[in-house]
């Protein structure tokens, strides 16, 4: 895949960010070209602030940055990587940045839990989507997926959850209520993903649990008259 690189523009009176963000294609450019901005403007005050983003692709022109071709004096760089393999390559060609805090990694340590983990370290301060390995092909991290948790219809009670979604791995929570002279009826509580498969419940207090699997769910569960 090769990205034919256009332009980013910024708003001068506010801050604009770029963050967790990845790049994993060729990037073709003439000048000042780099895997997440080509340039970025120069001025009295902040600009542009990159944080939390990675390029493992391959760059191709003049003046070219792992991260940015041209960093002007309005930027910041934050906890960002690049690929490096050892022929030279710069994190920033042209850097006149305010602020510059990034690395060089191998494709290798890329491919690691350890830096997924520390990507999701700051991200997880800023409230940003997490990461994972990417889960098809064990490679570079990718934003971790969100799937849907879906309640069937169902009567003489409720089931619900303080969330309409969650991570796969993550432990979701399912009270059960039953209508006035109605009760839950035994083993009737099931869970299961759109893949066909069955997922293993825990019961709880005032309901159950279950760990999501990577794929949405159907939550049901039968009522009966007491």
């Amino acid at each position: 895949m090769v990205i034919i690189v256009g332009e980013v523009e910024f708003d001068y009176e506010v801050e604009n960010q770029i963050y967790n963000c990845f790049n994993q294609g060729r990037i073709e450019g003439k000048y000042s070209t780099g895997g997440i901005v080509g340039s970025t403007p120069n001025g009295s005050h902040m600009v542009c602030e990159i944080n939390n983003c990675y390029n493992t692709g391959e760059i191709g022109g003049e003046g070219v940055g792992g991260l940015v071709g041209k960093a002007g004096s309005a930027t910041v760089v934050r906890n960002s990587y690049y690929k490096f393999t050892g022929n030279g390559e710069l994190g920033i060609a042209d850097n006149q940045a305010n602020t510059a805090s990034f690395e060089a990694k191998s494709e290798e340590e890329m491919k690691t839990q350890d830096f997924v983990d520390e990507l999701n370290e700051i991200a997880a301060i800023n409230g940003w989507n997490l990461w994972e390995l990417n889960p098809e092909e064990a490679e570079e991290p990718v934003h971790r997926k969100r799937y849907a948790i879906t309640f069937a219809n169902m009567e003489h009670g409720v089931l619900s959850t303080e969330m309409d979604s969650a991570y796969s791995g993550d432990r979701v929570l399912v009270k059960v209520s039953a209508d006035r002279k109605y009760a839950y009826e035994e083993g009737s509580f099931t869970v299961k993903s759109d893949l066909g498969e069955t997922v293993e419940t825990t019961k709880e207090e005032n309901g159950f649990s279950f760990v999501m699997p990577a794929a949405p769910v159907t939550v049901s569960a039968f009522f009966e008259k007491t």
